[in-house]
């Protein structure tokens, strides 16, 4: 489901610039350019979930998507206090439907295709030259960790 105006007028940081969340407990939202939905989720504290000893739970399966579609993800954060988090966290899922929530966590940047659908997305979703060295640098990362996993494999056989 496409975010609406509650959503797109919630403060907001690019999810390369993921350590710029405030210390908050919180609902986020994180968003294409096409403002299609793709996670939900809620947190005791925004900047630690996302920026904590572990990233986020969904975090490889998001750059591998930000890589093989070319997207650009915006993570959308509202304080919320703590006792209402599991209550709001759920009533928001059933009402936007994000395409990542209650699917299979992808570990490693292996995606399913099944739970996209590419045809929404136009050529203005590109990633581009100014977009900041961080998700650069953990695409190179990504990649890095794909390409040694394929020669260990291939190397099996």
């Amino acid at each position: 489901m496409l975010a609406d105006n509650f959503i797109l007028n919630l403060d907001n940081v690019r999810l390369n610039s993921k350590d710029s969340l405030p210390i908050l407990s919180g609902i986020y939202y994180v968003v294409d350019r096409q403002r299609v939905i793709w996670y939900i989720g809620r947190s005791n504290n925004l900047f630690r979930r996302w920026n904590g000893e572990q990233a986020h739970h969904r975090y490889e399966q998001l750059l591998s998507i930000a890589i093989e579609e070319s997207l650009e993800f915006t993570i959308y954060y509202s304080q919320e206090k703590r006792n209402r988090l599991h209550q709001l966290e759920r009533s928001q899922i059933a009402k936007y439907q994000p395409r990542l929530n209650n699917t299979p966590i992808i570990k490693k940047g292996y995606v399913n295709r099944k739970y996209r659908q590419t045809s929404i997305y136009q050529d203005s979703d590109r990633l581009t030259v100014d977009t900041p060295l961080k998700i650069w640098s953990d695409i190179k990362t990504y990649k890095n960790m794909s390409i040694e996993k394929t020669v260990k494999q291939q190397s099996k056989l």
